[in-house]
Protein backbone atom coordinates (compact mmCIF):
# COMPACT_ATOMS: atom_id res chain seq x y z
CA UNK A 1 0.00 0.00 0.00
CA UNK A 2 1.30 3.41 -0.82
CA UNK A 3 1.81 6.10 1.33
CA UNK A 4 -1.28 8.41 -0.29
CA UNK A 5 -3.74 5.23 0.37
CA UNK A 6 -2.49 4.91 3.83
CA UNK A 7 -3.16 8.81 4.32
CA UNK A 8 -5.88 8.50 3.41
CA UNK A 9 -6.74 6.07 5.37
CA UNK A 10 -5.64 7.85 8.53
CA UNK A 11 -7.66 10.75 7.56
CA UNK A 12 -10.93 8.90 6.97
CA UNK A 13 -10.67 7.09 10.41
CA UNK A 14 -9.38 9.87 11.90
CA UNK A 15 -12.49 11.85 11.31
CA UNK A 16 -14.95 9.27 11.91
CA UNK A 17 -13.12 8.90 15.34
CA UNK A 18 -13.62 13.13 15.80
CA UNK A 19 -16.92 12.88 14.80
CA UNK A 20 -17.92 10.21 16.87
CA UNK A 21 -15.76 11.93 19.91
CA UNK A 22 -17.68 14.64 19.47
CA UNK A 23 -21.22 13.29 19.16
CA UNK A 24 -20.20 11.62 22.87
CA UNK A 25 -19.08 14.70 23.90
CA UNK A 26 -22.41 16.69 23.24
CA UNK A 27 -24.68 13.14 24.33
CA UNK A 28 -22.69 12.86 27.58
CA UNK A 29 -21.67 16.45 28.56
CA UNK A 30 -17.86 14.42 29.35
CA UNK A 31 -15.00 15.58 27.97
CA UNK A 32 -12.62 13.09 27.21
CA UNK A 33 -10.01 15.27 25.37
CA UNK A 34 -9.73 18.70 23.43
CA UNK A 35 -11.30 17.26 20.55
CA UNK A 36 -10.45 20.79 18.79
CA UNK A 37 -6.86 19.99 18.38
CA UNK A 38 -8.38 17.58 15.35
CA UNK A 39 -8.72 21.11 13.44
CA UNK A 40 -5.00 21.05 13.07
CA UNK A 41 -4.48 17.45 12.42
CA UNK A 42 -7.17 16.39 10.04
CA UNK A 43 -6.36 18.94 6.91
CA UNK A 44 -2.60 17.90 6.95
CA UNK A 45 -4.11 13.76 6.55
CA UNK A 46 -6.36 14.92 4.00
CA UNK A 47 -3.93 16.76 1.68
CA UNK A 48 -4.00 13.41 -0.62
CA UNK A 49 -7.76 13.77 -1.36
CA UNK A 50 -6.79 17.06 -3.20
CA UNK A 51 -6.60 16.56 -7.08
CA UNK A 52 -5.10 18.52 -9.24
CA UNK A 53 -8.10 19.14 -11.25
CA UNK A 54 -11.87 19.19 -10.29
CA UNK A 55 -13.08 16.54 -12.69
CA UNK A 56 -16.33 16.08 -14.20
CA UNK A 57 -17.69 14.16 -11.67
CA UNK A 58 -18.13 16.79 -8.93
CA UNK A 59 -20.21 19.14 -11.85
CA UNK A 60 -22.74 16.21 -12.66
CA UNK A 61 -25.88 17.93 -12.57
CA UNK A 62 -28.73 16.62 -10.20
CA UNK A 63 -32.66 16.80 -11.37
CA UNK A 64 -34.18 20.46 -10.68
CA UNK A 65 -37.16 19.07 -8.78
CA UNK A 66 -34.28 17.18 -5.72
CA UNK A 67 -32.51 20.95 -5.87
CA UNK A 68 -35.49 22.64 -4.81
CA UNK A 69 -37.05 20.10 -2.81
CA UNK A 70 -33.72 20.39 -0.18
CA UNK A 71 -33.63 24.03 -0.84
CA UNK A 72 -36.87 24.90 0.58
CA UNK A 73 -36.51 21.64 3.05
CA UNK A 74 -33.12 23.84 4.67
CA UNK A 75 -35.37 27.59 4.33
CA UNK A 76 -38.17 25.95 6.27
CA UNK A 77 -35.94 24.42 8.82
CA UNK A 78 -33.76 27.50 9.35
CA UNK A 79 -36.69 29.74 10.15
CA UNK A 80 -38.39 27.49 12.04
CA UNK A 81 -35.44 26.46 14.41
CA UNK A 82 -34.86 30.51 15.12
CA UNK A 83 -39.17 31.33 15.43
CA UNK A 84 -39.71 28.04 17.10
CA UNK A 85 -38.96 29.97 20.77
CA UNK A 86 -41.70 32.74 20.30
CA UNK A 87 -44.46 30.06 20.71
CA UNK A 88 -43.07 30.42 24.42
CA UNK A 89 -41.73 33.37 24.81
CA UNK A 90 -42.11 37.15 23.59
CA UNK A 91 -39.00 38.34 24.38
CA UNK A 92 -35.98 38.04 21.68
CA UNK A 93 -32.49 36.80 22.13
CA UNK A 94 -29.41 39.08 22.40
CA UNK A 95 -28.83 42.28 24.11
CA UNK A 96 -29.53 44.77 20.85
CA UNK A 97 -32.84 44.10 20.08
CA UNK A 98 -33.98 47.19 22.02
CA UNK A 99 -31.55 49.05 20.24
CA UNK A 100 -32.94 48.09 17.19
CA UNK A 101 -36.48 48.42 18.10
CA UNK A 102 -35.59 52.04 19.40
CA UNK A 103 -34.06 53.23 16.23
CA UNK A 104 -36.59 51.35 13.71
CA UNK A 105 -39.33 53.39 15.76
CA UNK A 106 -37.86 56.70 15.74
CA UNK A 107 -37.51 56.21 11.88
CA UNK A 108 -40.85 55.01 11.44
CA UNK A 109 -42.36 57.86 13.25
CA UNK A 110 -40.39 60.58 11.34
CA UNK A 111 -41.83 59.11 8.20
CA UNK A 112 -41.67 60.43 5.35
CA UNK A 113 -39.02 62.44 6.64
CA UNK A 114 -35.55 61.07 7.86
CA UNK A 115 -34.28 61.58 11.11
CA UNK A 116 -30.83 62.48 10.79
CA UNK A 117 -30.71 65.66 11.73
CA UNK A 118 -32.27 64.28 15.18
CA UNK A 119 -30.23 61.24 16.07
CA UNK A 120 -27.97 61.41 18.75
CA UNK A 121 -24.06 60.44 18.47
CA UNK A 122 -23.94 57.21 20.16
CA UNK A 123 -26.54 55.95 18.17
CA UNK A 124 -25.08 57.37 14.51
CA UNK A 125 -21.66 55.61 16.29
CA UNK A 126 -23.39 52.11 16.26
CA UNK A 127 -25.64 52.55 13.60
CA UNK A 128 -25.50 52.92 9.63
CA UNK A 129 -28.90 54.42 8.06
CA UNK A 130 -30.03 51.00 6.21
CA UNK A 131 -31.33 48.70 8.46
CA UNK A 132 -33.56 51.73 9.66
CA UNK A 133 -34.54 52.38 6.00
CA UNK A 134 -35.34 48.93 5.09
CA UNK A 135 -37.59 48.71 8.48
CA UNK A 136 -39.41 51.99 6.82
CA UNK A 137 -39.65 50.10 3.65
CA UNK A 138 -41.11 47.15 5.79
CA UNK A 139 -43.64 49.01 7.07
CA UNK A 140 -44.75 51.05 4.20
CA UNK A 141 -45.01 47.71 1.70
CA UNK A 142 -45.95 44.69 4.21
CA UNK A 143 -47.38 47.35 7.50
CA UNK A 144 -44.56 45.53 9.75
CA UNK A 145 -43.81 47.20 13.18
CA UNK A 146 -40.33 47.08 14.75
CA UNK A 147 -41.41 43.98 16.59
CA UNK A 148 -42.29 41.82 13.52
CA UNK A 149 -39.19 42.93 11.83
CA UNK A 150 -37.34 41.47 14.71
CA UNK A 151 -39.15 38.50 15.34
CA UNK A 152 -40.30 37.62 11.36
CA UNK A 153 -37.81 39.16 9.70
CA UNK A 154 -34.75 38.22 11.22
CA UNK A 155 -35.34 34.28 11.31
CA UNK A 156 -36.66 34.97 7.55
CA UNK A 157 -33.14 36.74 6.44
CA UNK A 158 -31.42 33.64 8.57
CA UNK A 159 -33.75 31.13 6.32
CA UNK A 160 -32.58 33.29 3.18
CA UNK A 161 -29.42 33.15 3.43
CA UNK A 162 -29.37 28.85 2.14
CA UNK A 163 -29.96 30.73 -1.24
CA UNK A 164 -26.82 32.44 -1.75
CA UNK A 165 -24.51 29.97 0.40
CA UNK A 166 -26.08 27.21 -2.51
CA UNK A 167 -25.38 29.45 -5.75
CA UNK A 168 -21.86 30.43 -4.40
CA UNK A 169 -20.90 27.23 -3.70
CA UNK A 170 -22.74 25.50 -7.37
CA UNK A 171 -20.07 27.95 -8.70
CA UNK A 172 -17.44 26.51 -7.78
CA UNK A 173 -18.38 22.84 -7.20
CA UNK A 174 -21.74 21.91 -9.19
CA UNK A 175 -24.78 20.75 -7.54
CA UNK A 176 -24.39 18.54 -5.65
CA UNK A 177 -21.68 20.15 -3.28
CA UNK A 178 -23.80 22.95 -3.01
CA UNK A 179 -27.13 20.66 -1.68
CA UNK A 180 -24.08 19.08 0.84
CA UNK A 181 -23.09 23.22 1.34
CA UNK A 182 -26.92 24.22 1.92
CA UNK A 183 -27.74 20.91 4.55
CA UNK A 184 -24.10 22.15 6.63
CA UNK A 185 -25.67 25.68 6.87
CA UNK A 186 -28.53 24.65 8.36
CA UNK A 187 -26.58 22.39 10.63
CA UNK A 188 -24.36 25.30 11.53
CA UNK A 189 -24.40 25.86 15.50
CA UNK A 190 -22.51 29.20 14.69
CA UNK A 191 -24.98 30.33 11.79
CA UNK A 192 -27.40 29.84 15.09
CA UNK A 193 -25.41 31.32 17.98
CA UNK A 194 -25.12 34.77 15.21
CA UNK A 195 -28.88 34.74 15.66
CA UNK A 196 -29.08 34.16 18.74
CA UNK A 197 -26.80 37.35 19.80
CA UNK A 198 -28.99 39.15 17.81
CA UNK A 199 -26.81 40.80 15.22
CA UNK A 200 -29.33 41.78 12.88
CA UNK A 201 -26.63 44.07 10.97
CA UNK A 202 -24.04 41.25 10.93
CA UNK A 203 -26.40 39.05 9.71
CA UNK A 204 -28.11 41.21 6.70
CA UNK A 205 -24.57 42.45 6.06
CA UNK A 206 -23.31 38.58 5.22
CA UNK A 207 -26.15 37.88 3.15
CA UNK A 208 -25.67 41.03 0.76
CA UNK A 209 -22.05 40.50 0.86
CA UNK A 210 -22.66 36.72 -0.30
CA UNK A 211 -24.97 38.06 -2.74
CA UNK A 212 -22.45 40.35 -4.62
CA UNK A 213 -19.80 37.57 -4.26
CA UNK A 214 -22.24 35.58 -6.21
CA UNK A 215 -22.57 38.64 -9.18
CA UNK A 216 -18.93 39.51 -8.82
CA UNK A 217 -18.61 35.33 -9.89
CA UNK A 218 -20.86 35.96 -12.77
CA UNK A 219 -19.35 39.27 -13.93
CA UNK A 220 -22.22 41.41 -13.10
CA UNK A 221 -20.25 44.32 -11.89
CA UNK A 222 -23.12 47.50 -12.07
CA UNK A 223 -25.18 44.83 -9.45
CA UNK A 224 -22.19 44.47 -7.81
CA UNK A 225 -21.92 48.50 -6.94
CA UNK A 226 -25.97 48.25 -5.83
CA UNK A 227 -24.82 45.50 -3.51
CA UNK A 228 -21.64 47.39 -2.27
CA UNK A 229 -22.94 51.04 -1.70
CA UNK A 230 -26.16 48.99 0.77
CA UNK A 231 -23.54 47.50 2.14
CA UNK A 232 -21.77 50.85 3.06
CA UNK A 233 -24.93 51.75 5.13
CA UNK A 234 -26.13 47.88 6.12
CA UNK A 235 -22.56 46.70 7.69
CA UNK A 236 -19.11 49.04 7.92
CA UNK A 237 -17.31 45.49 8.24
CA UNK A 238 -18.68 43.80 5.35
CA UNK A 239 -18.60 46.82 3.26
CA UNK A 240 -14.92 47.07 4.03
CA UNK A 241 -14.00 43.17 3.35
CA UNK A 242 -15.78 43.05 -0.27
CA UNK A 243 -13.86 46.74 -0.80
CA UNK A 244 -10.62 44.51 -0.20
CA UNK A 245 -11.95 41.47 -2.52
CA UNK A 246 -12.85 43.93 -5.11
CA UNK A 247 -8.98 45.35 -4.91
CA UNK A 248 -7.91 41.95 -5.04
CA UNK A 249 -10.03 41.11 -7.78
CA UNK A 250 -9.43 43.82 -9.87
CA UNK A 251 -5.31 42.91 -9.36
CA UNK A 252 -5.97 39.21 -10.01
CA UNK A 253 -8.57 40.20 -13.65
CA UNK A 254 -7.27 43.36 -14.51
CA UNK A 255 -10.85 44.29 -15.37
CA UNK A 256 -11.13 47.72 -16.17
CA UNK A 257 -15.24 47.44 -15.40
CA UNK A 258 -14.46 47.10 -11.46
CA UNK A 259 -13.29 50.77 -11.51
CA UNK A 260 -17.12 51.41 -13.11
CA UNK A 261 -18.23 49.22 -10.05
CA UNK A 262 -16.14 51.83 -7.32
CA UNK A 263 -16.91 55.04 -9.40
CA UNK A 264 -20.99 53.75 -9.28
CA UNK A 265 -20.86 52.84 -5.76
CA UNK A 266 -19.01 56.05 -4.65
CA UNK A 267 -22.18 58.15 -6.08
CA UNK A 268 -24.52 55.65 -4.54
CA UNK A 269 -23.28 55.50 -1.14
CA UNK A 270 -22.07 59.62 -1.07
CA UNK A 271 -25.85 60.48 0.02
CA UNK A 272 -25.77 59.32 2.61
CA UNK A 273 -22.09 59.06 3.99
CA UNK A 274 -21.83 62.76 3.50
CA UNK A 275 -24.10 63.77 6.66
CA UNK A 276 -21.76 61.60 8.54
CA UNK A 277 -18.32 62.17 6.62
CA UNK A 278 -17.19 63.90 10.28
CA UNK A 279 -18.44 60.32 12.04
CA UNK A 280 -17.13 58.50 9.55
CA UNK A 281 -13.65 59.76 9.64
CA UNK A 282 -13.75 59.38 13.17
CA UNK A 283 -14.38 55.88 12.93
CA UNK A 284 -11.71 54.97 10.04
CA UNK A 285 -9.31 56.31 12.82
CA UNK A 286 -10.44 54.56 15.41
CA UNK A 287 -10.55 51.26 13.45
CA UNK A 288 -6.85 51.48 12.57
CA UNK A 289 -6.19 52.29 16.27
CA UNK A 290 -7.86 49.14 17.37
CA UNK A 291 -5.78 47.03 14.48
CA UNK A 292 -2.57 48.82 15.75
CA UNK A 293 -3.16 47.93 19.19
CA UNK A 294 -4.15 44.41 18.29
CA UNK A 295 -0.29 43.64 17.78
CA UNK A 296 0.79 45.02 21.30
CA UNK A 297 -2.41 44.47 23.54
CA UNK A 298 -4.44 41.52 24.81
CA UNK A 299 -6.05 41.56 21.66
CA UNK A 300 -9.39 38.78 23.22
CA UNK A 301 -10.58 42.51 24.57
CA UNK A 302 -10.82 44.40 20.85
CA UNK A 303 -12.28 42.01 18.19
CA UNK A 304 -15.86 41.99 19.64
CA UNK A 305 -18.65 39.99 21.38
CA UNK A 306 -18.60 36.35 19.35
CA UNK A 307 -17.36 32.91 20.12
CA UNK A 308 -14.04 32.42 21.29
CA UNK A 309 -11.70 30.37 18.85
CA UNK A 310 -11.98 27.40 21.34
CA UNK A 311 -15.69 27.50 21.51
CA UNK A 312 -15.94 28.30 17.59
CA UNK A 313 -13.47 25.13 16.95
CA UNK A 314 -15.72 22.73 19.08
CA UNK A 315 -19.20 23.91 17.48
CA UNK A 316 -17.76 23.92 13.59
CA UNK A 317 -15.78 20.93 14.19
CA UNK A 318 -18.32 18.58 12.00
CA UNK A 319 -17.08 20.59 8.55
CA UNK A 320 -14.20 22.78 9.28
CA UNK A 321 -11.72 20.70 8.61
CA UNK A 322 -13.52 19.91 5.00
CA UNK A 323 -13.61 23.61 4.17
CA UNK A 324 -10.06 24.27 5.09
CA UNK A 325 -9.43 21.14 2.59
CA UNK A 326 -11.53 22.89 -0.29
CA UNK A 327 -9.03 26.09 0.15
CA UNK A 328 -6.15 24.50 0.34
CA UNK A 329 -7.35 22.96 -3.13
CA UNK A 330 -7.78 26.08 -4.66
CA UNK A 331 -4.25 27.32 -3.63
CA UNK A 332 -2.45 23.79 -4.63
CA UNK A 333 -4.95 23.70 -8.17
CA UNK A 334 -4.27 27.88 -8.47
CA UNK A 335 -7.64 28.34 -8.86
CA UNK A 336 -9.07 32.14 -8.64
CA UNK A 337 -12.34 32.79 -7.91
CA UNK A 338 -13.91 35.86 -5.42
CA UNK A 339 -14.38 33.08 -2.83
CA UNK A 340 -10.76 32.40 -2.56
CA UNK A 341 -10.04 36.10 -1.86
CA UNK A 342 -12.76 36.80 0.44
CA UNK A 343 -11.51 33.81 2.29
CA UNK A 344 -8.18 34.42 2.30
CA UNK A 345 -8.85 37.70 3.88
CA UNK A 346 -11.26 36.85 6.16
CA UNK A 347 -9.46 34.25 7.52
CA UNK A 348 -5.95 37.00 7.76
CA UNK A 349 -8.17 39.10 9.55
CA UNK A 350 -9.71 36.50 11.82
CA UNK A 351 -6.72 34.12 12.59
CA UNK A 352 -3.83 37.24 13.32
CA UNK A 353 -6.94 39.20 15.09
CA UNK A 354 -6.40 42.55 13.24
CA UNK A 355 -9.59 44.08 13.94
CA UNK A 356 -13.48 42.83 14.30
CA UNK A 357 -11.98 39.47 14.48
CA UNK A 358 -14.79 37.38 16.69
CA UNK A 359 -17.81 39.19 14.19
CA UNK A 360 -15.67 37.88 11.61
CA UNK A 361 -15.59 34.31 12.34
CA UNK A 362 -18.95 33.83 11.57
CA UNK A 363 -18.50 35.19 7.80
CA UNK A 364 -15.13 32.74 7.76
CA UNK A 365 -17.43 30.13 8.94
CA UNK A 366 -20.12 30.74 6.07
CA UNK A 367 -17.49 30.56 3.54
CA UNK A 368 -15.78 27.20 4.98
CA UNK A 369 -19.14 26.11 4.85
CA UNK A 370 -19.35 26.70 0.64
CA UNK A 371 -16.07 25.13 0.57
CA UNK A 372 -16.70 22.11 2.87
CA UNK A 373 -19.82 20.71 0.50
CA UNK A 374 -18.03 20.10 -2.04
CA UNK A 375 -15.22 18.47 -0.79
CA UNK A 376 -17.11 15.85 1.22
CA UNK A 377 -18.45 15.61 -1.92
CA UNK A 378 -15.25 14.47 -3.73
CA UNK A 379 -14.83 11.97 -0.76
CA UNK A 380 -18.35 10.85 -1.11
CA UNK A 381 -18.00 10.35 -4.75
CA UNK A 382 -14.69 8.69 -4.48
CA UNK A 383 -14.82 5.49 -6.82
CA UNK A 384 -13.05 3.13 -4.39
CA UNK A 385 -15.73 1.53 -2.95
CA UNK A 386 -14.44 1.33 0.91
CA UNK A 387 -14.09 5.47 0.69
CA UNK A 388 -17.35 5.44 -0.05
CA UNK A 389 -18.60 3.67 2.08
CA UNK A 390 -16.91 5.30 4.81
CA UNK A 391 -17.52 9.02 3.37
CA UNK A 392 -22.01 8.13 3.73
CA UNK A 393 -20.88 6.80 7.30
CA UNK A 394 -18.75 10.34 7.27
CA UNK A 395 -21.80 12.43 6.34
CA UNK A 396 -24.15 10.64 8.47
CA UNK A 397 -22.44 11.65 11.67
CA UNK A 398 -22.09 15.32 10.42
CA UNK A 399 -25.70 15.51 10.20
CA UNK A 400 -25.90 13.88 13.50
CA UNK A 401 -23.74 15.80 15.36
CA UNK A 402 -24.30 18.84 13.31
CA UNK A 403 -27.86 18.40 14.91
CA UNK A 404 -27.02 17.90 18.51
CA UNK A 405 -25.14 20.86 18.43
CA UNK A 406 -27.49 23.38 17.25
CA UNK A 407 -30.10 21.40 19.29
CA UNK A 408 -27.93 21.93 22.55
CA UNK A 409 -27.93 25.54 21.42
CA UNK A 410 -31.76 25.35 20.88
CA UNK A 411 -32.52 24.47 24.38
CA UNK A 412 -30.28 26.73 26.56
CA UNK A 413 -31.84 29.80 27.41
CA UNK A 414 -30.20 33.00 25.69
CA UNK A 415 -33.04 35.51 26.71
CA UNK A 416 -31.80 37.87 28.67
CA UNK A 417 -34.59 38.76 30.33
CA UNK A 418 -38.05 37.31 31.42
CA UNK A 419 -41.56 37.59 29.47
CA UNK A 420 -42.46 39.21 33.12
CA UNK A 421 -39.78 41.44 32.71
CA UNK A 422 -41.34 42.28 29.05
CA UNK A 423 -44.52 42.76 30.23
CA UNK A 424 -43.27 45.40 33.48
CA UNK A 425 -41.40 47.30 30.41
CA UNK A 426 -44.58 47.36 28.42
CA UNK A 427 -46.78 48.80 30.95
CA UNK A 428 -44.19 51.82 31.89
CA UNK A 429 -44.90 52.59 27.92
CA UNK A 430 -48.73 53.04 28.63
CA UNK A 431 -48.94 53.94 32.07
CA UNK A 432 -45.63 56.46 33.21
CA UNK A 433 -45.75 60.30 32.99
CA UNK A 434 -45.27 61.50 29.12
CA UNK A 435 -42.12 63.56 29.09
CA UNK A 436 -40.62 61.22 32.09
CA UNK A 437 -37.54 59.70 32.79
CA UNK A 438 -36.76 56.32 33.37
CA UNK A 439 -33.39 55.07 35.46
CA UNK A 440 -32.33 51.51 35.36
CA UNK A 441 -29.04 49.34 35.39
CA UNK A 442 -26.91 49.19 31.91
CA UNK A 443 -28.22 45.49 31.56
CA UNK A 444 -31.53 46.30 30.98
CA UNK A 445 -31.45 49.68 29.51
CA UNK A 446 -31.52 48.73 26.05
CA UNK A 447 -35.02 47.04 26.87
CA UNK A 448 -36.54 49.99 28.60
CA UNK A 449 -35.12 52.04 25.49
CA UNK A 450 -36.61 49.90 23.31
CA UNK A 451 -40.14 49.04 24.71
CA UNK A 452 -40.41 51.62 27.54
CA UNK A 453 -40.65 54.53 25.00
CA UNK A 454 -39.28 56.75 27.08
CA UNK A 455 -36.03 58.15 27.58
CA UNK A 456 -33.56 56.05 29.62
CA UNK A 457 -31.15 57.09 32.07
CA UNK A 458 -28.68 54.17 32.76
CA UNK A 459 -24.86 53.73 33.36
CA UNK A 460 -22.40 54.90 30.47
CA UNK A 461 -25.25 54.29 27.86
CA UNK A 462 -27.39 57.16 25.97
CA UNK A 463 -27.48 60.78 25.84
CA UNK A 464 -29.42 61.58 28.87
CA UNK A 465 -26.83 59.90 31.34
CA UNK A 466 -24.92 62.50 32.99
CA UNK A 467 -23.00 61.01 35.95
CA UNK A 468 -19.26 59.31 35.81
CA UNK A 469 -19.04 55.68 36.57
CA UNK A 470 -17.86 56.42 40.11
CA UNK A 471 -21.07 58.43 40.39
CA UNK A 472 -23.23 55.51 39.42
CA UNK A 473 -21.12 52.32 41.18
CA UNK A 474 -21.79 54.36 44.44
CA UNK A 475 -25.48 55.13 43.71
CA UNK A 476 -25.94 51.31 43.07
CA UNK A 477 -24.58 50.10 46.52
CA UNK A 478 -25.84 52.62 48.44
CA UNK A 479 -29.13 52.03 51.01
CA UNK A 480 -29.57 55.55 51.96
CA UNK A 481 -33.06 57.19 50.94
CA UNK A 482 -31.37 60.97 50.82
CA UNK A 483 -28.01 60.06 49.11
CA UNK A 484 -30.76 58.66 46.33
CA UNK A 485 -32.17 61.61 46.02
CA UNK A 486 -29.57 63.79 45.88
CA UNK A 487 -28.22 61.60 43.09
CA UNK A 488 -31.78 61.82 41.16
CA UNK A 489 -32.50 65.08 42.13
CA UNK A 490 -30.18 66.54 39.49
CA UNK A 491 -32.87 65.85 36.51
CA UNK A 492 -35.63 68.39 36.44
CA UNK A 493 -37.33 65.89 34.72
CA UNK A 494 -39.92 63.12 36.38
CA UNK A 495 -37.67 60.37 37.57
CA UNK A 496 -39.53 56.82 37.32
CA UNK A 497 -37.09 53.69 38.50
CA UNK A 498 -37.30 50.03 36.77
CA UNK A 499 -35.25 47.33 39.22
CA UNK A 500 -35.68 43.76 37.82
CA UNK A 501 -35.98 41.61 40.78
CA UNK A 502 -33.75 39.25 38.64
CA UNK A 503 -30.34 41.37 39.48
CA UNK A 504 -29.79 41.18 43.51
CA UNK A 505 -26.44 43.45 43.94
CA UNK A 506 -28.85 46.32 44.43
CA UNK A 507 -29.84 48.15 47.52
CA UNK A 508 -33.42 48.23 47.13
CA UNK A 509 -33.23 50.32 51.00
CA UNK A 510 -32.57 53.13 49.19
CA UNK A 511 -36.29 53.95 47.60
CA UNK A 512 -37.63 53.81 51.31
CA UNK A 513 -38.00 57.21 51.96
CA UNK A 514 -41.53 59.17 51.32
CA UNK A 515 -40.14 60.59 48.20
CA UNK A 516 -40.53 56.98 46.64
CA UNK A 517 -43.59 55.43 45.54
CA UNK A 518 -43.72 51.85 44.51
CA UNK A 519 -46.38 51.93 41.79
CA UNK A 520 -45.85 48.14 40.52
CA UNK A 521 -44.49 44.95 41.65
CA UNK A 522 -44.25 42.10 39.83
CA UNK A 523 -41.15 40.11 37.81
CA UNK A 524 -39.89 43.96 38.60
CA UNK A 525 -40.12 46.71 41.24
CA UNK A 526 -41.22 50.21 39.20
CA UNK A 527 -40.64 53.16 41.42
CA UNK A 528 -41.99 56.82 40.79
CA UNK A 529 -39.92 59.96 42.32
CA UNK A 530 -41.79 62.15 44.00
CA UNK A 531 -39.42 64.28 45.63
CA UNK A 532 -38.70 68.07 44.71
CA UNK A 533 -36.38 68.68 41.80
CA UNK A 534 -33.76 71.11 41.22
Amino acid sequence: MDIQKILENVFIKLTIISLLLLLFTILTDFYILRIEMFILILPLLGIPFIRNSDGERGKRRIDTRIVWIVLASVFILSFFIRYYPYFWTNVPPGYDPGLYKYGMDTYIASLPDIPESTLPGWFKEMFPQGIFLLGDLLYVVAGFRSTEIIKIFTPLVCGLMVLPVFAVSRNIYGHRGALISAVIYLLSATQYVLFEYSYLKNILGLFLILIAILLLQKERYIAVAIIYAALSIYHRPHFLLLSLVLLFWLLETKDSKIYLTFMITAVLMLPFWIPRMELGISMLKGLLDVALSNFSEDMDTQGGTFLTFSRYGYLSLTYVTFGILGFMHMILNKRKDPVFYFTLITGTLVIFRIVFFRRYLATLDILLIILAGGYIEKILLEQRKEIMRYGNIILLLIVLTGSALVYGQMTEDSRLISDGNLRDIEWMADNIDPGSYILTTSYNAPWVLGWGKHPVIAPGLFQWDIYRQEEWTEFFSTSDPQQTIKFISKYKEIIYIYNSMDINDIELDKYSGKEFQLIRENKAKVYRYTGSVQ
